[in-house]
């Protein structure tokens, strides 16, 4: 029994070859399955065979009216010619056809405006194919239906409501796509809220909600929209934050070298040349008159005999810059610093500008201080010079009490000169001391004083004597006074007594 099995098997193997099977075509449908209202959607028709040639098409057209509007219906493969293009689609080859795969069509529609979001198809149906063989002979195929579900996509792209830091935007409106906000200068950030109108909306990364950082002046924010069909609606912000910083970027001083070469500032000057002499270092500070202005200072690494330029940048706090130049033309050649005129009021003293020590006499009327004057024989621009009292500097808050003993002592140097280089400064002392001449008005003072004295003293004596003989007058009158008034007394005692009767009597006789 196995014997014949394998026998039967080997029987039917090798006729194998000579067994013919009938081939079918396939055909295929196919084409854009997203789109949104207004757009243009194609679909292919496809039929493919191995060895038969297909020449003839045929199909039902079925789809939504409502949505779609049948455009065109396009034959496309070589040969082919359309016979019907309605809801019956039919086409015909010319040339016999083909084998393998032909987009035998295109269907064309547009999905019509203002349609909701939905699925809908677009069917082939009672799909006749009619083929061709080796020897020409025809024969006829159904096949089954073909479909394509289109999903039409919202094309809502519009915002239902926009917040910045919680409140809606005064005068919002879907179909309003630009505002204008102000803000004061201390918000330096704001959060952005927004709601699409359609759940299916989305916003473009980075242009949804979001905080969004300030810069002073005006901002432009977006919020852009992307609708379930992917078109993009873009609403700008114009936000202006308010400036109130201080624009003020100048300079309120410049100190070189802790001071030893100074600079005095301009208001509206910003470029300054200062000379220096043998200037080997360099120090630069910088004080903004705004505290809260940035000073940037460049200074060049190595001195160099000739221009040295130095840098120096402010920049306000908003953000305005100034840049300051000075250049430094330091020199290494020899400057005369004697003084060609030294002038001290009040005083005489032959001054020679080789002669470097003087005397002054000391004066009680210069108590606060010696007046000096100074003129150099080079200029102010090369050298400058300096006055002390009793070995320091003379400022405006210095305190003189001038006595003998005491000195001033000027100094002249070339400007920029280093500690160091004193063989380049060239001193002059005053010295105070006292008067050793003999002071004749102060010789006839005392001797007028003296007289004066004399003079009183003899009209003292002379007084005294005036009063001593008073007295002695007195003295004198005063006794005989005694006398007479003794005399008297007694001739008083001698006279008689008239009484009141007898002295009417005389004066009666009398009258007679």
């Amino acid at each position: 029994m196995k014997k014949k099995g394998i026998l039967l098997f080997l029987l039917l193997f090798m006729l194998f070859p000579t067994i013919v099977f009938a081939e079918k075509p396939t055909t295929e449908f196919e084409g854009v399955v997203t789109a949104k209202p207004g757009d243009i959607v194609a679909y292919d028709i496809k039929v493919t065979t191995d060895t038969l040639k297909p020449s003839k098409y045929k199909a039902e057209l079925k789809y939504d009216e409502d949505v779609l509007e049948l455009k065109e219906v396009t034959a496309k493969g070589d040969g082919w010619n359309s016979i019907s293009a309605n809801k019956t689609v039919e086409f015909i080859n010319s040339k016999g056809g083909a084998t393998g795969t032909t987009i035998i069509a295109t269907i064309t529609f547009k999905v019509k405006d203002n349609v909701p979001k939905q699925n809908i198809e677009i069917k082939l149906t009672d799909i006749q194919v009619t083929t061709l063989d080796e020897k020409n002979e025809e024969s006829f195929t159904t096949l089954d239906d073909k479909k394509v579900t289109l999903s039409i996509k919202s094309t809502d792209k519009t915002l239902k409501d926009l917040k910045v830091d919680g409140v809606t935007i005064e005068d919002f409106k879907s179909d309003k796509y630009e505002y204008e906000l102000e803000f004061s200068s201390d918000v330096d950030s704001i959060e952005i809220k927004a709601a699409a109108n359609n759940a299916n909306a989305t916003f473009v990364e980075g242009y949804g909600s979001r905080t969004v950082e300030l810069n002073y002046g005006e901002n432009e924010v977006l919020v852009k929209v992307k609708s379930e069909s992917g078109d993009i609606q873009v609403y700008k912000l114009i936000i202006i934050r308010e400036d109130d910083r201080n624009t003020n970027n100048s300079l309120k001083e410049v100190v070189i070298n802790s001071g030893k070469i100074k600079l005095e500032l301009s208001k509206n000057k910003v470029d300054y040349t200062i000379k220096t002499y043998k200037l080997k270092t360099l120090e630069v500070d910088a004080v903004a008159v705004d505290s809260k202005a940035v000073v940037d200072i460049k200074i060049p690494e190595e001195i160099i005999v000739g221009d040295n330029v130095v840098v120096i940048t402010v920049t306000s706090e908003s953000g305005e810059e100034k840049i300051y130049t000075i250049t430094f033309e330091n020199s290494d050649k020899k400057i005369d610093t004697k003084v060609k005129t030294l002038y001290i009021k009040g005083h005489e003293i032959n001054f020679d500008k080789n002669t470097m020590v003087y005397e002054v006499v000391f004066n009680k009327k210069y108590k606060k201080g010696l007046d000096i004057k100074v003129v150099t024989v080079s200029s102010e621009k090369l050298v400058e010079y300096k006055i002390y009292y009793n070995g320091k500097e003379i400022t405006e808050d210095t305190k003189i009490d001038l006595k003998v003993g005491d000195k001033y002592e000027i100094k002249v140097m070339p400007i920029g000169l280093e500690e160091g280089e004193e063989s380049d400064t060239t001193s002059y002392v005053i010295s105070i001391v006292r008067d050793k001449r003999v002071n004749f008005f102060l010789v006839l003072e005392l001797f007028i004083v003296l007289v004066l004295v004399i003079l009183i003293i003899i009209q003292i004596i002379k007084r005294k004597k005036i009063i001593n003989n008073s007295k002695q007058v007195k003295k004198v009158k005063k006794e005989e006074d005694r006398v007479s008034n003794k005399t008297i007394t007694k001739e008083m005692e001698k006279t008689k007594v008239i009484n009141d009767e007898e002295l009417k009597k005389i004066n009666n006789n009398s009258e007679e």
